[in-house]
């Protein structure tokens, strides 16, 4: 069986010119062609249901919703990206199973998390004067976070616990200091927190 096996496999991929996997058997073989003829409707069903969803296929390219927001998929593997303005980007990849091949359809389900847009900023401890230029890390456990932008003093938080560590020339180091992101925070949407650097003794 494995000459014929073989043989079906290289005329299979002749049929369109596209390339799949031979299995071990002929109906392994038959399976996996089925697989790579995929034509499966996939319902996003996103929490908020106003998230902005976007489909990748495996080369990169967007595709296209159909009239009703569903999409027609015909690969194995796809990503999405979830979007939507006060909550974290979620960006997953979407496998298509043999089920869903059968079956013709598939829902997937996005949860999306709230975020507090959250402002860091510095301040001296005794003249209250704004301080710029001071270094700033963000963590979750041991995790570094990354701001919205390089440099930046800009966080979308969820509401966790956090400690930051603030560094500035001719002041004292604030090292792992706990900060609180409460879901009043994520209800608001904003929050700043400022800074109260004391200067470095000349002593």
């Amino acid at each position: 069986m494995g000459k014929y096996n073989k043989e079906l496999h290289e005329a299979m991929e002749n049929l369109d010119g596209t390339e799949f996997d031979r299995g071990e058997t002929v109906g392994k073989t038959l399976r996996n062609f089925n697989l790579n003829h995929v034509n499966v409707v996939v319902t996003f069903s996103p929490t908020p249901s106003d998230a902005v969803i976007v489909v990748k296929d495996s080369g990169g390219t967007v595709v296209n919703a159909n009239q009703g927001g569903t999409y027609t998929l015909h690969e194995l593997t796809y990503t999405y990206t979830a979007s939507k303005a006060g909550y974290l980007t979620k960006t997953e990849t979407l496998t298509i199973s043999q089920a869903d091949v059968t079956t013709g359809t598939k829902t997937v389900a996005v949860t999306m998390t709230a975020i507090c847009r959250v402002t860091f900023a510095a301040k001296d401890s005794v003249s209250h004067d704004p301080i710029t230029g001071f270094t700033l890390v963000v963590k979750k456990g041991t995790s570094v976070i990354a701001p919205n932008t390089a440099g930046g003093l800009v966080y979308d938080l969820p509401a966790e616990t956090y400690a930051y560590t603030v560094t500035k020339s001719g002041y004292v180091t604030q090292t792992d200091v706990a900060q609180v992101i409460s879901s009043g925070d994520v209800s608001t949407g904003t929050k700043t927190v400022t800074v109260s650097l004391v200067e470095n003794d000349p002593g």
